[in-house]
């Protein structure tokens, strides 16, 4: 669903919202202690984990087919590789975004 011609402006911003939420509680459980004192509230089990990372699979771009358009396209403009992004379904701002925090 993360192509950028696909849904309203709203229903890109909803979703990703909606993924933020999820990537958070991921790390949470990722990163809880036992020591914590919401420990017991961050526990998610295989289904819940599976489950996830089947929505996140939708929503978000695979950083590796991510890296492998921009590698491959280095000599490109930006509006250029922005273009083969939403050619591939990827909303280039959620590209740029992610790739300036790395």
């Amino acid at each position: 669903m993360s192509n950028v011609d696909k849904g309203t402006a709203r229903e890109r911003i909803t979703e990703r919202i909606q993924s933020a939420k999820l990537i958070n509680r991921l790390e949470a459980f990722a990163l809880a202690l036992t020591t914590d004192e919401n420990y017991d509230k961050v526990q998610m089990n295989q289904t819940q984990v599976a489950a996830a990372r089947i929505v996140l699979a939708k929503s978000v771009p695979d950083i590796k087919q991510v890296e492998s358009i921009i590698k491959d396209e280095r000599k490109k403009t930006r509006e250029q590789i922005d273009a083969q992004l939403i050619a591939n379904g990827i909303d280039p701002e959620v590209v740029w975004q992610s790739h300036a925090k790395h």
